[in-house]
């Protein structure tokens, strides 16, 4: 018992002397492998590194793009002029048909109209008849008055000159009575005002009908126009624009495309979106053998406007919170500017040329707020090209 219990505590000695030398070592190996101060090591800068770009004056197309519904130029409510039962409708009349200029929608009975023309036909020939009986008698009282009384002037009423300025009067009454006649017998057959579709019908045949009653309502398929709600600014650009060219899209599928004209702009702005109405036009002429979208298609519009003017582009994350961008000078030293933006588009800030500075100037691309007029700062450019709003 004695020699066992000597051997555990030799043991127990030895490798509590091995854990000391183990532990030993691991601290040199741990000491050696430190890396030692170098002295002569130059301290980090304390310089701002910030991400900077050029920019300098340039003279861009602008694009715009916005989106709207494209209708007809020309929607017509048809009511009739004249009075009686109808007595043909044409299948062009029915609702979703389309229909040729001068075709033939409907015909409202014309007995009535007809007999009103050959009185008026009637009462012409009279005044006709009138007029030459007057020139007779004012002839003959003219020679009668000269066998009579060589020497002396006859008066207007021995002439019967009064009696023939009547007839002629009578006359033109008459021929104006039956062109009116003519053209209420005219409107008896009602004819379709232009190319286009019927989208309501409101009358059917055999039914009678008073003047002022509404037949149908049309509308154009040569003339389309498109409205498009834009910022004042950009409007403004518009109009401001020496060129422009405007592509309308149909959003679904762009391979359909048209050529489109500015037509007009809306003379108010929107109390609420704070939006103008833009018109573009098209028509079948500028668009020669395409087909023009269906009324309500819901279309986009590119409109490239040349402003010749130059301006700095810059990315709106370029400009902070208040307006303001952050510059480097040639002493790498941070000046923070406001400049007078002339516009905002697609995600891109237009500003006017900034006053006494020599271009390009290298701007700070996305400013923080913890930048300072005066720090010290080291950039690193983003690329040395203008951007270039698209």
């Amino acid at each position: 018992m004695v020699i066992v219990n000597n051997n555990k505590a030799m043991l127990k000695k030895l490798f509590g002397v091995i854990i000391l030398i183990a532990t030993i070592a691991l601290v040199v190996v741990m000491i050696k492998s430190k890396e030692r101060p170098n002295f002569n090591q130059q301290p980090k800068s304390s310089e701002l590194k910030l991400i900077t770009q050029d920019i300098k004056p340039i003279k861009d197309n602008i694009v715009i793009t916005a989106n709207g519904n494209i209708n007809a130029k020309w929607q017509t409510e048809i009511k009739s002029e004249v009075s009686g039962p109808i007595i043909y409708i044409n299948d062009k009349l029915l609702v979703g048909a389309s229909f040729k200029k001068g075709d033939i929608l409907l015909k409202v009975e014309p007995i009535t109209y007809l007999s009103q023309l050959n009185r008026q036909k009637a009462n012409l020939a009279l005044a006709q008849e009138q007029l030459q009986e007057e020139k007779v008698r004012s002839q003959r009282a003219l020679s009668d008055w000269q066998s009579l009384n060589s020497n002396k002037p006859a008066s207007d009423y021995t002439l019967r000159k009064p009696q023939l300025n009547t007839a002629k009067v009578n006359l033109k009454a008459a021929e104006s009575d039956l062109r009116v006649a003519e053209n209420n017998l005219s409107k008896t057959v009602i004819r379709a005002p232009y190319d286009g579709f019927v989208k309501s019908r409101f009358v059917d045949l055999g039914e009678t009908i008073q003047v002022g009653t509404t037949l149908a309502e049309v509308f154009s398929s040569e003339n389309l126009e498109l409205v498009l709600p834009l910022k004042n600014s950009q409007i403004e650009m518009i109009l401001q624009a020496v060129e422009s060219q405007i592509t309308v899209f149909d959003i679904a599928n762009k391979e359909n495309y048209w050529e489109a004209q500015f037509s007009r702009v809306e003379q108010s702005i929107d109390q609420k979106s704070r939006w103008r109405n833009l018109f573009l036009s098209l028509d079948r002429a500028s668009n020669s053998g395409k087909k023009l979208p269906t009324q309500g298609t819901f279309l986009q519009a590119e409109i490239s406007i040349d402003l010749d003017m130059d301006f700095l582009i810059i990315d709106e994350k370029s400009l902070s919170m208040q307006g303001e961008i952050w510059i480097v000078n040639n002493d790498n030293l941070l000046k923070k500017i406001k400049p007078t933006i002339a516009f905002r588009n697609s995600g891109f800030v237009y500003l006017n040329l900034i006053e006494n500075y020599d271009y390009p100037i290298e701007l700070v691309s996305t400013p923080s707020s913890t930048l300072l007029e005066g720090m010290k700062v080291s950039q690193q450019q983003l690329n040395n090209e203008q951007i270039n709003a698209k």
